[in-house]
């Protein structure tokens, strides 16, 4: 808990203000603001307890070296409620030792050499402690053969009427009694029991004389064994079994198990499951009958946690605190609706989480994140999507340069941590973003502890800092650095940022002149260049055209599947079928490819052409206003130009008929080009005329 200044000062007021008080033993004493007096005598080498005032309230007597504590050690302490003998060498209480403590309410005998038996407790030792509700026993002599728990629990412990908390050894005496014994059922009030020293067998008999136990805290116990059903239908408000071990693996799984059979507000897994790498699938679903509202499952050696694609990856509907901090988790991912704490502090989720969500369910009730130190360096946009209620989310200790998520949404957001990461300025979207959650939920953002830089390239960003102040934490811990490796915080540097302000526009203006200038001198330079070569230039034209100008026929020995492709729209079928099938293919012998006779059915329609043409000799575009309308006409005439140039070393294999009356300006550029060259004949559409048409037509493809 932290102090303000303002509680340290009264707290230093109140010290200089209480009455303080030295007794003969040495023994320092005082009165608290309640007239409470209290008496330290801690670590003062008395060897047999003296006479107090009477109306001591509190005893500290630990760290000297009683041995015993005699019969009416305390018998005027009749108002002392808590008495502190810890580490104090005791082996024996006389059987009068507690006399006189009527009001005693907190006892602690830690650490002594105590042995669970008559010789060391008697019979009826605890009975004047009418009103005690908390007893520390642990780290007593637990080794001797004398111990007796049968005995100790029904004439020792018995008599404990009003204890509430107890944190005792947990073992089994040479007999195979618990310590936790028959006499305990007379402990109706006893809520709380903390084990110290531990090792037991756990079983269904463990728990049996403590029937209205709530808190059950096996904190580093070992375990022999674990009876399924030890726990079935208890109900706990706490149950820990941190840093519990098993004598063997199974068990570990028989545990889970239990569990799921007793209700549970808060169970703690801390460092218990050090066997499993992935946790078993099946882990929620079992536990999910208990339910359990917080579960604490850090420090384990987790490294995978949930899919998200199956059933059994739904946490628990009751469940709203989920800790998985200080694993090795590199993936996680589950269903988590009603959930409003999440921790996965310490883990290596950097990869996953770039282009992944830890969260499969559309929408959940998580109010807190914490995904610090994660090795994150990038997060997925929509990471954060679903979290309406997010207040928290702290992604401090990573290597994230900026905030590559999507904030937009996080409109209950109050405080957003990127403390200690490798942030060195924000972009405009970035800062742009950020103003809608300033506006929206007066959110607080940390980015301290970076290495901001100062320079003219993220001076709107420094600025935007100034101006936006109120909204950033920690401002005396954000520092500003420069390329000379100067550094400077944020919160002192206005002075600065006007002269950065004015190097830079220095600068900037500097920039746009030299840019200017190199911009000018290319202009000026190609120019020049074309000028200075304008008649190379239009020789390369002339030539370039001169090569063309008219038609050559093509020589080639190469073999081809037809000698010609016929290219047209479907308006000239009939022409096609009636007339160039019956006349070039009927009384020549040439072959045509004909795309309704010849194209390869299955096939795409663009394969069917390229490879037609490859295929094929010479093409022929039967040329009319629906043919230049068309695209996939269009898509064969240049893909047999394209044919002409890179596959048939420069000849010309395309020849145009045009069948219709087309102007000039009706024709695309390229086609007008290959008009110029002479490479196209016109159908006369008439007898005569017809006759001179086919044999040219013959004379192309022969």
């Amino acid at each position: 808990m932290k102090v303000t200044s303002f509680q340290l000062l009264l707290i230093v007021v109140h010290v200089l203000r209480r009455k303080s008080c030295v007794l003969n033993n040495n023994c320092l004493c005082w009165k608290d603001v309640h007239s409470k007096l209290h008496v330290n005598c801690s670590s003062r080498n008395i060897r047999s307890i003296p006479t107090f005032p009477t109306e001591t309230y509190y005893l500290d007597f630990s760290l000297n070296p009683l041995g015993i504590i005699k019969n009416r050690s305390f018998g005027n302490l009749q108002y002392l409620q808590e008495l502190n003998l810890y580490f104090c060498g005791i082996k024996v209480l006389e059987p009068d030792a507690f006399i006189g403590l009527t009001k005693l309410r907190k006892l602690n005998l830690r650490t002594n050499q105590l042995t669970f038996n008559f010789e060391a407790f008697p019979k009826g030792v605890f009975k004047p402690l009418k009103l005690l509700t908390y007893m520390n026993i642990i780290n007593t002599n637990v080794d001797s053969s004398e111990l007796n728990f049968a005995s100790f629990s029904q004439y020792v412990m018995s008599d404990l009427l009003s204890l509430k908390t107890l944190i005792i050894d947990l073992f089994h005496d040479n007999s195979g009694a618990f310590i936790i014994g028959k006499g305990f059922l007379s402990l109706k009030r006893l809520r709380v029991v903390q084990s110290g020293l531990c090792y037991m067998d756990f079983n269904n008999r463990t728990l049996e004389n403590v029937p209205y136990l709530e808190s059950f805290d096996l904190s580093s116990c070992t375990l022999a064994s674990y009876e399924v059903g030890a726990l079935s239908g208890r109900k706990f408000k706490y149950l820990n079994f941190d840093a519990v071990y098993m004598m063997k693996n199974e068990l570990y799984w028989d545990m889970v198990t239990d569990l799921g059979t007793a209700k549970i507000d808060i169970l703690v897994l801390t460092a218990t499951f050090h066997i499993y790498s992935f946790l078993p699938a099946s882990f929620f679903v079992t536990l999910s009958p208990s339910g359990l509202t917080e579960i604490y499952l850090n420090e384990n050696s987790v490294i995978e946690a949930g899919t998200g694609s199956t059933g059994a990856d739904i946490l628990p509907s009751t469940l709203n605190h989920l800790d998985f901090s200080g694993n090795q988790i590199r993936e996680i991912r589950y269903f988590m609706q009603n959930l409003s704490y999440l921790n996965l502090e310490r883990n290596n989720l950097g990869i996953y989480l770039k282009s992944n969500r830890y969260s499969a369910s559309d929408v959940n009730n998580l109010t807190e994140v914490n995904l610090s130190f994660n090795k994150l360096y990038y997060l997925m946009f929509t990471v954060f999507y679903g979290h309406a209620k997010l207040e928290i989310l702290n992604l401090s200790n990573n290597f994230l340069m900026d905030v590559t998520f999507n904030v937009s949404n996080l409109n209950t957001l109050k405080v957003l941590d990127m403390s200690n990461n490798r942030i060195q300025s924000f972009g405009r979207k970035t800062m742009d973003s950020l103003d809608k959650c300033f506006d929206k939920s007066d959110m607080q953002i940390d980015i301290s502890e970076n290495a901001l830089q100062c320079s003219c390239d993220t001076l709107p960003f420094l600025k935007w800092i100034i101006h936006k102040r109120k909204y950033f934490r920690r401002m005396k811990k954000m520092i500003c650095k420069f390329s000379n490796g100067t550094e400077l915080t944020l919160a002192s540097f206005r002075n600065t940022i006007l002269l950065l302000e004015k190097g830079c526009s220095s600068y900037t203006a500097l920039l746009i002149g030299i840019s200017l200038s190199i911009i000018t001198t290319v202009i000026v330079v190609a120019v020049g260049l074309v000028y200075r070569y304008r008649w190379r230039l239009r020789y390369i034209y002339y030539m370039t055209r001169s090569k063309y100008k008219r038609y050559n026929k093509v020589v080639n020995e190469q073999s081809y599947k037809y000698d010609a492709f016929i290219s047209y729209s479907d308006n000239e079928r009939t022409f096609i079928i009636k007339d160039c099938i019956p006349i070039l293919e009927g009384k020549t012998g040439i072959k045509l490819c004909i795309h309704q006779r010849d194209f390869v059915p299955g096939e795409e329609i663009t394969h069917n052409i390229t490879n037609s043409i490859h295929e094929s000799r010479k093409t022929i575009c039967i040329i009319t206003r629906s043919f230049i309308e068309s695209y996939y006409c269009l898509f064969e005439f240049n893909m047999a130009r394209m044919e002409s140039i890179y596959s048939r070393g420069g000849q010309n294999i395309l020849f145009l008929v045009f069948y219709e009356q087309l102007r000039p300006q009706d024709l695309p550029l390229v086609m007008l080009e290959l008009v110029q060259q002479n490479s196209y004949i016109e159908y006369p559409n008439d007898e005569q005329g017809n006759i001179v048409f086919w044999e040219k037509l013959k004379d192309v493809l022969s």
